[in-house]
């Protein structure tokens, strides 16, 4: 539906382009200033200053990507759309669950996370228990024998404070 403002035309031009944003995985290049302008001011977004904080906030990790889709698709659609793009947000809103982008994003947010995980894991297994990791060389790895001792706070001795450490001197 028109605006005052906006031609339908022009409005479902701005969806498609998001849609198309979203399926190519929110390349760089698509992010223009003038989607950027119109972006900001639909589904409750606000301007994060400029394009380029906009675009580092929602786009540079799968973290992100998820956050702003779960703001695309919680979004309540307030206003008339004679007004406003809350018939864009809902068509939106709809063909983003027709294509299960949310779903996919987070099934690649999963894998991630755990592909991280696994890797502090074998790192923390190397250190405290001799783990042999394929990405650490053999020599690298700290055995039971070869770890230092643990020294107890409450087997140090204080420091005897006198002027020479002072920092009121």
């Amino acid at each position: 539906m028109p605006t005052e403002w906006d031609s339908a035309e022009k409005k479902l031009a701005f969806a498609n382009h998001l849609i198309n944003f979203i399926a190519t995985d929110f390349p760089r290049q698509k992010f223009t200033k003038g989607f950027y302008n119109r972006l900001s001011c639909v589904f409750g977004m606000i301007a994060h200053y400029n394009l380029e904080g906009f675009y580092q906030a929602f786009f540079t990790c799968t973290a992100a990507k998820v956050r702003f889709l779960s703001c695309l698709l919680n979004w309540p659609n307030y206003g008339d759309p004679a007004y406003t793009y809350s018939d864009v947000e809902a068509a939106v809103q709809e063909k983003l669950r027709e294509l299960g982008f949310y779903e996919m994003y987070r099934s690649r947010l999963g894998r991630e996370t755990e592909q991280a995980e696994r890797a502090v894991l074998a790192h923390l297994q190397a250190k405290y228990e001799g783990y042999i990791s394929d990405t650490q060389p053999p020599s690298k790895i700290e055995t039971p024998s070869t770890r230092r001792p643990v020294v107890s706070v409450a087997t140090l001795e204080p420091v005897q404070a006198d002027s020479q450490f002072s920092l009121f001197g």
